[in-house]
């Protein structure tokens, strides 16, 4: 009976991570236009990649939890190809994708910090304040390693060029915070409602028997 109750509940966690996943892609490509102008460097990084990835690693622990939010990012990257070329900058680069796609790996291992019974709000903060950490980190050393402008370093390859590229990127970041914060809340917020939802009605046939 816990078997096949628990079965039911790995599914429907399935369904609920791939809804997630199409919705981050939908978001990914309007966001930043409808909702704050295609001028807004704020809405670029206001995105729920790093919360999806946090959830499915939590919550999907099997081949699954990799292949969600890694879908969802490659398909939003290829579908932003042209948006992207209107703004003069790509959807992704040699320089710096790989990174982000590295970056949203640890997001995933830092949802497996989360057990599936804990219920205090901390792990879920302390994993999205984690996630923002590291893909600052990350992403801007690859910007200060790699990027290039006419040929030109975009910063000097010395301890104060990568000091100033954090330091440049640091208003860029806010986005990336909120946006961690607040799908991180809403996702498991919502996936703990909906499998309330689903139990109480499961049990109440048996409580009026």
């Amino acid at each position: 009976m816990n078997s096949d109750r628990n079965h039911q509940e790995t599914r429907l966690t399935l369904i609920y991570a791939v809804l997630l996943g199409v919705m981050t892609v939908g978001y990914r490509l309007v966001a930043p236009y409808k909702l704050f102008g295609s001028g807004s460097d704020f809405a670029w990084n206001l995105m729920p990649v790093g919360a999806l990835a946090i959830f499915v690693g939590s919550r999907l622990p099997s081949l699954w939890g990799w292949i969600i939010p890694f879908s969802a990012m490659l398909v939003s990257d290829v579908l932003l190809i042209p948006i992207c070329a209107e703004r003069g900058d790509p959807s992704m680069a040699w320089t710096t994708t790989p990174f982000i796609y590295l970056s949203f790996a640890l997001y995933m291992l830092l949802g497996k910090v989360i057990k599936p019974t804990a219920t205090s709000p901390i792990p879920l903060l302390g994993s999205a304040i984690a996630g923002s950490v590291q893909f600052f980190v990350l992403t801007n050393f690859a910007v200060w390693a790699f990027e290039v402008t006419g040929g030109v370093p975009l910063y000097p390859k010395t301890p104060s060029g990568l000091i100033d590229c954090f330091v440049m990127a640091l208003p860029f970041s806010k986005g990336t915070f909120i946006g961690d914060l607040f799908f991180t809340a809403l996702f498991f917020a919502c996936h703990a409602v909906l499998f309330a939802v689903v139990r109480s009605r499961s049990s109440s046939p048996q409580e009026a028997v």
